[in-house]
C-alpha cells in the first residue's frame, strides 16, 4: 500500500491539545463533525505500548492505535455504527488509518502517527534556544573571566611607592588612597613622576617636613606638573 507522506502538510506550526478536553463542555456537542472525529482517534490512540485483554484475549496495541469498537467510537461521536464504518473506510482509502484484522474489536492503526504527536520542528526549535542558552551562557562567564583577567592584567605596586616616599606616617590610610586613585598602569606611571616632582620640591625647600602619607596620597595629582623644584600646586590642595 502506498502511504502518503502529510509531512510537507504539518511545516506551518502545531498546538498542543491535551486528551483532557474530551471532558470539556464545547468538546460535548453531538454530533461530532468529521474533523472532530479525527482529532479524537488522534486522542485515543495509544501514545506507547500496552496490552489489552478483550475476551481472554491478549491484544498488542501498538503506539499510536486503538482497540474501540465502532459502537464505542459512535457513542463517542454522537453517530451511529455505519457511518462510523464509512468514515473509517474513508480514512482508510486516504491512506490516514489502516485497520488490522482483530475479530473482537476494530483494531485501527494511525499512519504516520508520529507527525501528530512529536514535535519534531519544535524539537529542532527548543534544541536550538537550549544551544543558543548554553552559548549565551558560555559567552557571558567567558566575558567575565575575561574582565576579570583584564583587571588582574596590571595590579599597581603600593610597595614600590610606599618605598621612595619620605614620610612613613599613616601607611594603611595611604594604602587605602592609592588603590582608590590608581587604577592603570598610566595612573601608576603618574603617581611615580608627582612623587619625584614632590620630592624635588622638598629638596629645593632644604627637605622641610613632608606630608603625612595619607595627605599626599590623597592629592598626589596635584604634583603631576609641579616639575620645577620650589614650585608646588595651590595651598587649597592639601585640605582635600
Amino acid at each position: 500500500m502506498e502511504v502518503n507522506d502529510y509531512s510537507e502538510n504539518y511545516t506551518t506550526g502545531w498546538i498542543k491539545v491535551y486528551r483532557s478536553i474530551s471532558q470539556h463542555w464545547l468538546w460535548q456537542d453531538k454530533p461530532f463533525t468529521k474533523g472532530q472525529a479525527w482529532i479524537d482517534i488522534l486522542m485515543e490512540c495509544n501514545h506507547a505500548e500496552k496490552k489489552v485483554n478483550i475476551k481472554n484475549d491478549i491484544i498488542i496495541c501498538e503506539r499510536g492505535e486503538s482497540l474501540n469498537s465502532l459502537e464505542t467510537w459512535a457513542k463517542r461521536w454522537g453517530w451511529d455504527k455505519s457511518r462510523v464504518r464509512r468514515f473509517i473506510k474513508l480514512l482508510e482509502t486516504d491512506t490516514m488509518v489502516v485497520l488490522k484484522s482483530t475479530q473482537q474489536s476494530t483494531h485501527l492503526k494511525v499512519i504516520n502517527y508520529s507527525i501528530y504527536n512529536d514535535n519534531r520542528n519544535g524539537k529542532r526549535n527548543t534544541d536550538e534556544t537550549q544551544m543558543k542558552r548554553k552559548r549565551n551562557a558560555v559567552d557571558t562567564k567567558q566575558e567575565v573571566k575575561n574582565e576579570k583577567n583584564e583587571k588582574n592584567i596590571y595590579k599597581p605596586n603600593f610597595e614600590a611607592v610606599w618605598l621612595k616616599y619620605p614620610s612613613k606616617v599613616k601607611r594603611k590610610e595611604s594604602e587605602k588612597h592609592f588603590y582608590s586613585t590608581v587604577k592603570t598602569e598610566k595612573d601608576f606611571d603618574a603617581t611615580n613622576r608627582a612623587l619625584d616632582n614632590y620630592k624635588n620640591h622638598l629638596a629645593a625647600n632644604d627637605w622641610k617636613k613632608p606630608q603625612n602619607g595619607s595627605t599626599w596620597f590623597n592629592n598626589w595629582r596635584d604634583w603631576i606638573d609641579c616639575e620645577e623644584p620650589g614650585l608646588q600646586p595651590p595651598r587649597k590642595a592639601y585640605f582635600d
